[in-house]
Parts: C-alpha cells; sequence; structure tokens
C-alpha cells in the first residue's frame, strides 16, 4: 500500500463541509432529530414514546403517532408544545403542528392493495354474525369474514 492515500474523514463531516444538495439534506435530517429529541423531553414518557417527527418546512411540522389515542391525548399539548418549539428550540416562525398516525408497515394487506382478515379475525366475525339478530347485518357481517 502506498502512503499517497487520502486522510479518511467521517461521513458526517463530509456532508457538513459540503454544499450540494445531499449536505442540505443531511442538515435537515440532524435538525429533525434534533427537533424529536427536544419535543420527546418535553412530553411524559408515556406519550414520548409514541411520536416522532416526519418533518419541518414552511413554517410547519409534522408529528407522527402511532396511534389515533395518542394522536388525540398530543393534540391537547399543541398550544404547549408551540410555545416550546418557538423560544427553546429555535423555531419561531412555527405557526402550525400536524399531527398524522403512522401507517403499520406490517398492514394485513395483499400486493393488489386489498385488506385481508387474519384466520383469527374472519373466525371471530363469523361467530358474532350468528349471534345478529338482524339478518341484513349478519348477511354483512358473513361477507366481511369471508375476506382471508
Amino acid at each position: 500500500m502506498s502512503n499517497d492515500r487520502k486522510t479518511s474523514h467521517k461521513i458526517n463531516e463530509i456532508l457538513a463541509g459540503s454544499t450540494d444538495k445531499l449536505s442540505l439534506l443531511y442538515a435537515h435530517a440532524h435538525k429533525i432529530i434534533s427537533l424529536q429529541n427536544n419535543l420527546r423531553a418535553e412530553l411524559p414518557a408515556s406519550l414520548a414514546d409514541h411520536v416522532a417527527i416526519a418533518n419541518y418546512n414552511n413554517n410547519s411540522l409534522i408529528i407522527l403517532t402511532d396511534s389515533p389515542a395518542w394522536a388525540a391525548r398530543l393534540r391537547f399539548k399543541i398550544p404547549e408544545l408551540l410555545t416550546v418549539l418557538r423560544n427553546r428550540c429555535g423555531l419561531p416562525e412555527l405557526k402550525t403542528i400536524r399531527i398524522k398516525i403512522k401507517v403499520p408497515d406490517n398492514d394485513q394487506s395483499t400486493p393488489d392493495g386489498k385488506l385481508v382478515l387474519s384466520n383469527q379475525s374472519s373466525n371471530f366475525l363469523h361467530n358474532i354474525a350468528e349471534m345478529m339478530p338482524d339478518p341484513e347485518l349478519q348477511k354483512s357481517l358473513l361477507k366481511i369474514s369471508r375476506h382471508k
């Protein structure tokens, strides 16, 4: 091996010192991670474990939650979060916080996008349908239960 090799650098040093689009993306991702850490520090631990910042742009912050229940709890905290993020996190221009629910990666869909039921769910719906006094509702539940 020759001694002519250039000095090795850490990737974050290269990206931080560059002026191209990749370095802008790196800086944006770094800011989102920092905002997420600050956001989680301001939330109760039970809620902090269920949120992640998806993006920040155009004076708007998008926060993901993993269920509608956590999204509802987070919505109550929006006024408080706006104040904290504006004053302590360097976002004085922040105007809105949007909350979205993250769709789980392991959904029960087929390649064509149609949802399918597990055998357990199908059996449950079938059993419920058999106990229904309303014939139309029974018919609908039985039809849904066949989507395995």
